[in-house]
């Protein structure tokens, strides 16, 4: 397993426009890499049928982790406003 060392970001999105810039931001690699690390976490359980992001942003870490993981529900929170309704649409079916 390879270690991702996370550092705190300052709060960024005050407005629509911080919060869209953000969104357009390529986090793929460093997304992969966590949920890499979150699936080589659960083992050979791969207990991961219930998941809770806290301060999920525009929920691409559990996007990601949906296509990758037998989730079955996946709740999602985050402080940030200006973040909902971006993002991909996490009501549909994922393939």
């Amino acid at each position: 397993m390879s270690r991702l060392d996370r550092v705190l970001e300052p709060e960024v999105m005050d407005t629509a426009a911080e919060a869209l810039a953000y969104d357009r931001m390529d986090h793929t690699a460093v997304n992969m890499a966590f949920v890499d690390d979150l699936i080589a976490a659960a083992g050979e359980a791969n207990d991961l049928t219930n998941v809770l992001d806290l301060g999920t942003g525009t929920a691409l870490i559990p996007i990601e982790l949906c296509r990758r993981a037998p989730v079955r529900e996946s709740w999602r929170s985050t402080p940030q406003p200006r973040c909902c309704g971006l993002g991909p649409s996490t009501s549909q079916t994922l393939d």
